[in-house]
């Protein structure tokens, strides 16, 4: 406000007087409003016109003309910038005014402005005109102002420019866009220009997430400043103290509506200091906005209208991404700045706008932390970490499916929490599938590409599903047998399958991306280099590398090459573990100021001193790759940047910006700076500190399983680098992630039974590890008190409730020396009784500890990944009657006499069928009087008997292997009296039986399929 009361004053003053005399050398006052910075945006590397922000002194300052100022207020206590302005850079002035007189000039008219300061104390200046004539007012225009004595006041005067002041915004126009500002193109009015900055500032404010609900997330008071520059670069650019349109004596742009310029360049200020970080976003991010404010504006008209399909070229722009991007296995980094744009748009709408804005709002409140800094807060990272928790998606698939590199625990959490992965259409759609997919889909979805985002369920409806064979390269792929694949879409687990061999099929999968989880004991010391298949054609390959963890990538580092515009080019990254350098150049044009020189160069020595890699990188002109190169323990690597200072960094204190040239020492711990000699191990031991205790929180909300969780891996494979006595020490910190299981060895148990005197009759050793039970007993008799009754028990049942064994101990039967062993697998109940409990008579101990764990005289404890929970017996599931792994199929005839039977075993998947030497039933003549058919799951007969009623049959025995998917039908003429019987051993319940009955093999259990509808299941 007061910033208009100054305006409105000095234009009354020009008015009122005419122009200003200078005869007299008057000195003149003016106020200078000071306002609040708000540092908590500029501190997110949010620049959104920070040194924008000034004031006009009301009249264009004459050619030749010196201006006298200086700053006479003395409670403030900083310098102010008094600027000469016009439309061409190279004639502006700038001068620094304090306590003392100044003097300032151009060869040609220019408008005056002081810089706003930031602070709370305003300035004043004093100034004077020497040897002047008359001075033109400024003709200065506000909201709802009178444009007709706007435009007078221009005519009368003749001024060189004029100005046009918003909230948000100043506009400084030269007089050739006199006319079209008097008959504006997209306008009625200059108000109705205002307003259309108004709304377009508010859009992207909302987009930024200023909506006052923290301190990080209330708005500056500071405005764009908008001018011409002749000599600007490009066709328009965004500075740090104004934005122009550049190359002509115009700032037309700003006169119109809907110019992605315009929407461009402002957005420009809203960017953030991740832009750039982990990923080339240069050019890109501030488009977001710019996309965001076309499409909520003109809907899907800004297919036509707007940037990002090129203003109508959809088609080729489409075309061209999809040969790149999916012909040619492209990366986001391949892509063009349009391509890019696509992509991200299409990651942020899946994600939802509101994601994008929580990204900024959270982003601010980092950094505006103590000791924050920005390499640690990768922009890849940030979108997955948020895009994901906010949107309950999982965005890890897609953004590595575009080369970009994330940190993997984010990735881990995502799939923990069960969120469903999401892929681009192009990837899990046959190209011949697009246009149905898009038929299905594009009405609920506001920007249509071929690379919007879906889930699995999103296209479900269109039937389409393929094979996928999975490839498994491991350096011991017998080290792999006995793990489980799993492919699951979020928390649904779609199909398993126990790794015996070098290659997986998983058949008849719907199309869609899947989350890969490998598990169980041989994973320990292995992570795959994948998480997530794509299911897109008939027949899918994918290759899954098993890499053994000897060296924690926590020792990595990485440090990246920025160039003009601190734009990311390039990047050397340590990877111990395979003992390999990874350098990768971006950009083919670091900076265009050093062309035909070096500005960076990378070399690596061994320990003699030789060479092993060199690479010089000049400003222009670099080749664009990626080169991998050995790198052992005492290796020098060496990087010279013609900007150390500022553009050469990496998330760790590692690199002297003092000198151009860097050497580091490379150390199982990390790389050690030869000039700053940092600790290497401390700082391993730093970040080990991060990682666990990131890790410690999320297992409180949401354990990963430790085969399933690389970061636990890492964690403590860098733990076991450290020397005593901090091995010891985050060993026992951090014991909660992996003590459980048997990394160090705390996964044994021992159950130990006493009787009469204490005498010892049972023991029973359950170790996790092993994944077995151990069940010794001793010659004895274990209580005579107890006559025959049962004195203490042991069973053992599945997740299911099934029997896989059981154990009486009764008090006066004398038992032999024996030994038993039972396998066990996660969800397996075990259960002990003992009449005696509360006495030292059981005892229930971890033998690593020495704990005794809670008994009473019915004790169940269910297995779970690395431990046993205490849980109550009754809430052990009752196994239904098909539920099991041996069912006996039992025929009986004429008298009840038994002519056939058939063992079914899931444990061994066979049948066998024994036929006894018999005439099954006189009454039925040579009828079928009952039968035995097996088929596979597509219908193919396996096995076939029927027995007829007089017929003579020899005694015969049949065996048939069987698969997941067989059917068994079985057919009985009189199946409802006793002479045919379907029994589970285990249960000994009887299944359910009709006329015909067929029953088709899942996993662990038998389904009764009505025979009627076993043609529809087959076909």
């Amino acid at each position: 406000m007061k910033k208009v009361l100054l305006t409105v004053f000095l234009v009354a003053l020009f008015l009122s007087f005419g122009a200003v005399q200078a005869n007299g050398q008057v000195k003149r006052l003016m106020e200078v409003e000071s306002i609040p910075e708000p540092i908590w945006i500029f501190n997110a590397g949010t620049n959104k016109g920070r040194y924008h922000d000034r004031q006009d002194f009301g009249f264009i300052l004459k050619e030749n003309t010196i201006l006298k100022v200086r700053q006479t207020n003395p409670n403030f206590k900083k310098n102010v910038t008094v600027r000469l302005l016009g439309n061409d850079k190279e004639i502006e002035k700038s001068v620094n005014v304090g306590a003392e007189w100044v003097n300032i000039s151009s060869t040609q008219p220019l408008v005056p402005f002081v810089d706003t300061p930031y602070g709370d104390t305003p300035a004043k200046l004093e100034y004077e005109l020497v040897d002047a004539g008359e001075q033109v007012p400024l003709a200065t225009y506000t909201y709802k102002a009178s444009e007709k004595e706007f435009f007078e006041t221009w005519d009368k005067y003749d001024g060189a420019y004029a100005l046009i002041k918003g909230e948000d915004f100043q506009l400084l126009l030269p007089k050739n866009d006199k006319e079209l500002a008097r008959k504006l193109k997209d306008f009625h009015s200059l108000d109705e220009l205002i307003e259309n900055y108004n709304d377009l500032f508010a859009f992207y404010n909302d987009i930024a997430g200023f909506d006052n609900s923290t301190k990080e997330n209330h708005n500056g008071e500071n405005r764009y400043f908008f001018k011409a520059d002749i000599h600007g670069a490009g066709s328009a650019y965004y500075g740090g103290y104004w934005t122009a349109q550049s190359k002509k004596d115009s700032a037309e742009m700003w006169l119109t509506k809907n110019r992605w310029g315009v929407l461009h360049e402002i957005a420009h200020g809203y960017e953030a200091s991740f832009s750039g970080v982990g990923m080339n976003t240069s050019e890109v991010l501030n488009n977001l906005f710019g996309v965001q404010y076309q499409y909520e504006k003109y809907g899907k008209e800004a297919d036509k209208t707007g940037h990002l399909f090129n203003s109508g070229k959809k088609e080729i722009v489409e075309t061209n991404l999809y040969n790149k991007m999916v012909l040619n296995n492209g990366t986001y980094e391949s892509g063009d700045l349009r391509e890019k744009l696509i992509l991200l748009t299409m990651l942020k709408q899946k994600a939802g706008n509101d994601s994008f804005t929580k990204m900024y709002q959270d982003y601010r409140k980092l950094a505006n932390q103590p000791g924050f800094n920005k390499n640690n807060y990768p922009f890849p990272d940030l979108m997955n970490r948020i895009y994901s928790e906010n949107s309950k998606q999982d965005f890890t698939a897609a953004l590595e499916k575009w080369g970009v590199v994330l940190n993997k625990g984010q990735g881990v959490k995502n799939r923990t929490l069960g969120y469903p992965a999401v892929a681009s259409l192009a990837d899990i759609i046959p190209k011949n599938e697009l246009s149905r997919a898009h038929e299905l889909l594009d009405d609920d979805i506001l920007i249509n590409s071929n690379f919007e985002m879906v889930q699995n369920k999103e296209i479900a409806s269109l039937n389409l599903k393929g094979d996928l064979t999975l490839q498994l390269n491991a350096p011991d792929n017998k080290a792999l047998l006995g793990a489980t694949a799993i492919l699951k879409d979020g928390d649904k687990e779609v199909a398993s399958q126990l790794i015996e061999g070098e290659k997986l099929l998983f058949k008849n999968i719907p199309n869609g991306v899947y989350s890969l989880v490998f598990t169980g004991q041989p994973m320990i010391e292995y992570f795959p280099d994948t998480a997530y298949v794509y299911v897109k054609e008939a027949q899918n390959s994918s290759t899954v590398m098993f890499e053994k963890i000897n060296k924690s990538s926590l020792a990595n580092q990485k440090i990246e090459f920025l160039g003009l515009g601190n734009a990311l080019f390039g990047s050397l990254a340590t990877d111990l573990n395979r003992q390999e350098a990874v350098i990768s150049i971006t950009k083919a044009s670091p900076h265009s100021y050093f062309a035909g020189k070096t500005y960076t160069k990378i070399t690596v020595k061994n320990k003699k001193g030789d060479i092993t890699y060199e690479k010089n990188i000049e400003g222009t002109n670099a080749t664009v790759g990626v080169d991998k190169t050995s790198l052992q323990e005492g290796d020098i690597i060496e990087i010279y940047h013609a900007e150390t200072k500022s553009r050469l960094v990496s998330a760790e204190k590692i690199i002297d910006s003092t000198q151009n040239t860097n050497r580091w020492l490379v150390t199982k711990y990390g790389l050690v700076n030869q000039v700053l000699q940092n600790d290497s191990q401390q700082d391993l031991i730093a970040k080990i500190e991060q990682e666990g205790s990131v890790l410690l929180q999320q297992e409180e909300s949401q354990a990963i399983p430790y085969y399933e969780s690389v970061s636990k891996k890492q964690l403590w494979t860098a733990i076991e680098l450290l020397d005593q006595p901090d091995r010891t020490v985050y060993k026992k910190k951090y014991a909660l992630l992996y003590l459980p299981l048997n990394l160090e060895p705390e996964d044994l148990f021992a159950y130990t039974f006493k009787g009469l005197g204490d005498s010892l009759f049972a023991t029973m050793k359950v170790s996790l590890n092993d994944a077995q039970a151990t069940i010794n007993t001793e010659q004895s008799q274990p209580h005579w008190y107890f006559d025959m009754d049962t004195y203490a028990s042991i069973l053992i049942q599945d997740k299911e409730g099934l029997k896989k064994y059981n154990k009486e101990f009764k008090g006066r039967e004398l038992y032999p020396k024996d030994q038993d062993t039972v396998p066990l697998t996660i969800g397996d109940y075990i259960t002990v009784m003992h009449k005696e409990y509360n006495s030292s008579r059981l005892v229930i101990q971890n033998v690593e500890t020495q704990e005794e764990l809670t008994k009473q005289e019915t004790t169940t404890y269910q297995i779970e990944e690395g431990k046993l929970k205490l849980v109550e017996t009754e809430t052990i599931p009752v196994p239904k009657p098909e539920q099991g792994k041996l069912f006996y199929y039992t025929f009986k005839g004429l008298g009840d006499s038994l002519f056939a039977t058939m063992k079914v075993s899931l444990n061994d998947s066979q049948a066998t069928i024994n036929t006894e030497q018999s005439q099954p039933h006189w009454y039925f003549d040579m009828d079928t009087y009952a039968s035995i058919l097996i088929q596979n799951k597509e219908g193919l007969k396996k096995y076939n008997k029927e027995f007829k009623g007089r017929e003579l049959y020899p005694k015969d025995q049949d065996t048939v292997p069987l698969t997941i998917g067989d059917y068994i039908t079985v057919m009985h003429k009189e199946y409802n009296s006793s002479r045919l019987m379907i029994q589970n051993v285990e249960t000994q319940e009887e299944l359910t039986k009709q006329e015909t009955t067929t029953y088709q093999i899942e996993e662990g259990k038998l389904k009764l399929i009505h025979s009627s509808k076993v043609s529809e299941e087959i076909n």
